[in-house]
């Protein structure tokens, strides 16, 4: 393709009509481009969607074709609002692209492969589409963008023909380490962050906390859970019924990015002890903040690499071990989780590869 700046990206924008990990990675990541001159942008979605303040961005909402299920509509309309918009880029920030892409060069941004990995943690309409869809998108992609090295050995061990398409661009540090807000509770508490949904394995930590208030001064503990209702989560609550936990559990639901950062700075440890994931990007939400503790799965080996003080624990093992474990941890009064010279995260630093991965394919 014919180099000629700035490069004009048309930007699957559907995510950030919601809430999640990549809603937020996309809000960052659009965030980060529209300060660099080689890039502009041009944002659609089916339906009106919110966008950054105050930066040079184009907004297109194609409401004609809003009935339309989401994913048909991107892999209808998108080519031809790329075109119609001058675009020689077309980036999918959720795992798809259209079938035909005319002479647009393709990027797709792959967060996990979840619906292989943990297949029964999802939803079987999202499973299948994902199954449907990838590797059609594979395909397509010239460049395939992926959050973790983790995530980039799953996907070509899954899909073979995604070998030498794909780049590792890590997610950046959204939070700052302060705040004006105060976190309402006076009491000693854990903490996590994720939807109620299997893949994040609430389960598994609530019967370790089961065991941590049976230990002498661990009694006035709370477990406090940050994030939306998710699903399949029945097993959740009928635990949590069936048990002397109930007061003991706070479910907050969402909480603003200053309340967050105000949970993190109070809480004792912040736990993610989530069976899968293709990134993390709570432990960036975490960083400078608390003492964390994860599941001990590839991604987090990874980035121990990128983390100080991270610590792991394999949340397969017996609660009573598990809970041990955190209690001679909290007892060292361990630092928070910070980075390693020399390899922190910032938004900054992945909107610069990223267009530097756009200048290897134009």
């Amino acid at each position: 393709m014919e180099s000629k700046y700035p490069l004009r990206v048309c930007v699957d924008a559907r995510p950030l009509l919601h809430k999640g990990g990549i809603t937020r990675y996309t809000y960052e990541m659009i965030s980060a481009l529209a300060k660099i001159p080689e890039v502009s942008l041009v944002l659609i979605a089916h339906k009106d969607f919110p966008v950054p303040e105050n930066l040079p961005i184009i907004k297109v909402v194609d409401t004609r074709f809003s009935f339309l299920p989401g994913t048909l509509w991107f892999l209808w309309r998108a080519p031809t609002l790329a075109k119609k918009h001058r675009c020689q880029i077309l980036w999918g920030t959720q795992h798809t692209l259209p079938l035909k892409t005319s002479r647009l060069f393709s990027l797709v941004t792959w967060h996990d492969v979840v619906w292989k990995k943990a297949p029964s943690s999802m939803r079987m309409v999202n499973r299948l589409l994902n199954t449907l869809l990838a590797s059609m998108s594979v395909r397509q992609a010239k460049r395939i963008l992926c959050v973790s090295h983790t995530t980039e050995e799953d996907l070509i061990r899954y899909y073979p023909n995604a070998k030498g398409k794909t780049t590792v661009i890590y997610e950046g540090k959204s939070l700052p380490d302060t705040t004006s807000a105060t976190c309402p509770y006076t009491f000693p508490f854990l903490f996590t962050l994720g939807s109620l949904e299997p893949r994040k394995n609430i389960l598994a930590l609530l019967k370790v906390f089961e065991k941590l208030v049976l230990f002498p001064g661990y009694e006035e503990y709370r477990l406090v859970i940050t994030g939306p209702q998710g699903w399949k989560n029945h097993h959740v609550f009928r635990y949590l019924d069936n048990s002397a936990l109930r007061e003991k559990v706070i479910l907050t639901g969402y909480l603003s990015d200053e309340d967050l950062i105000a949970y993190f700075k109070a809480c004792r440890l912040f736990i993610f002890p989530s069976l899968y994931e293709g990134f993390g990007l709570p432990l960036l939400e975490a960083e400078g903040k608390a003492p964390v503790v994860a599941n001990d799965i590839p991604v987090f080996r990874e980035l121990e690499k990128v983390f100080e003080n991270l610590w792991l624990c394999d949340f397969s093992h017996a609660p009573e071990k598990i809970a041990s474990f955190l209690t001679t941890l909290i007892e060292k009064n361990p630092s928070p989780l910070t980075f390693r010279k020399g390899k922190e995260l910032s938004w900054e630093k992945a909107g610069k590869a990223f267009v530097k991965t756009l200048g290897e394919i134009s």
